[in-house]
């Protein structure tokens, strides 16, 4: 699942969106999205110490070190759920070093089982992993990008923050890991539903989102917790300040982590 890249706007920061870290995944001949439980087969070449985030039907990954991983020919019989799982199960079926799982789906990872490949050999080796489980009879497949939690978190929102629906133009950067920063032009901030406040930095179509919480607010300043973004598990925070005079995002400052890659982003107005 995976793709440790950030598209902030359609032509300055295109060379980002490029870097992108995904693997495809197909739908098995006998895929069937209303079984009750699944299997997920990971099928790829690794050469170096990489995780992989499975979420739904996506595979996104990072490398730690090495090459980046190939594809194999991964498929599942139906998507990773968004809900809690029994009997989660990983058998290795083909590789020379351990598979590991790193972390299962929880609500904390928004339903992302993360596994392990440190391929010790010289030159890249094929691996296969079968993944299985039951579903527990609660949540359901909800899509990547779309509504991450099967359910709503109590007592963390709180109220009276102003419900707004801004987009602004200005000067951002944002920087993922030690790469280079990269520019972008546009914020968006959207507060109508204050358990999915969603913070947009990019163009107007082609943007990186994330979404979270608004556990703070005081006058024009917010604070949001970030849970999720359209290109991976987020984790972290963002300070938005307001305009509501003008109707503007004054500013932002956002600090966290995606698939555990630190990044962090400034915007001005």
């Amino acid at each position: 699942m995976t793709m440790p890249a950030r598209l902030l706007s359609f032509t300055l920061l295109l060379p980002l969106w490029s870097a992108a870290q995904w693997l495809p995944a197909r739908r098995s001949e006998n895929y069937d999205p209303n079984r009750r439980g699944g299997r997920f087969d990971l099928r790829v070449r690794v050469d170096g110490d990489v995780d992989f985030f499975i979420r739904g039907d996506r595979i996104r990954y990072v490398v730690r070190s090495g090459r980046p991983p190939e594809d194999e020919g991964s498929e599942y019989n139906r998507e990773l759920p968004s809900g809690p799982l029994r009997g989660l199960r990983l058998e290795k079926r083909d590789g020379p070093e351990e598979i590991r799982i790193l972390e299962e789906p929880s609500a904390q990872n928004n339903w992302t089982l993360v596994v392990n490949i440190h391929d010790r050999e010289g030159g890249e080796s094929r691996y296969h992993a079968r993944i299985t489980w039951e579903d527990s009879g609660k949540g359901g497949y909800s899509g990547w990008g779309e509504d991450p939690w099967s359910d709503r978190p109590g007592g963390s929102v709180v109220t009276g923050a102003p419900r707004v629906d801004i987009d602004t133009a200005g000067h951002g950067e944002y920087r993922e890991g030690r790469g280079r920063p990269r520019r972008f032009t546009r914020a968006y901030f959207d507060t109508r539903d204050p358990y999915k406040t969603e913070i947009g930095l990019g163009g107007e179509r082609d943007r990186i989102r994330f979404y979270g919480e608004i556990v703070e607010h005081s006058g024009e300043r917010l604070v949001v917790r970030l849970r999720d973004s359209n290109h991976g598990v987020a984790r972290g925070q963002a300070e938005v300040t307001l305009n509501r005079d003008h109707n503007e995002v004054e500013n932002v400052q956002l600090r966290g982590v995606i698939d555990r890659v630190p990044v962090r982003a400034e915007f001005r107005r």
